[in-house]
């Protein structure tokens, strides 16, 4: 199964772009790998690829903080209810 070129999809983030939303993203190679999912966090800089340079590109599949960022597992919140 051959990897798929890019697409002109506006939804699609070049590298160098900086990441908008913390979130799971999938990740489109230009013809050497086929798409695959990695973790991102906001405002990360999209990375270049080791093989393929900045003709990779990025897609939200889904948004979501670290858990630390969450009010039910932040350290503020820990240290208010131990107050």
């Amino acid at each position: 199964m051959a990897a798929e070129p890019l697409q002109h999809d506006p939804a699609r983030l070049a590298a160098g772009t900086k990441v908008p939303r913390s979130g799971i993203y999938r990740v489109y190679h230009y013809r050497h790998r086929l798409p695959h999912s990695v973790i991102l966090l906001k405002n990360d800089v999209l990375p270049a690829c080791h093989h393929c340079g900045d003709r990779v590109e990025f897609v939200e599949l889904m948004d979501g903080d670290v858990c630390e960022a969450d009010y039910n597992f932040s350290l503020e919140q820990a240290d208010d209810q131990a107050a």
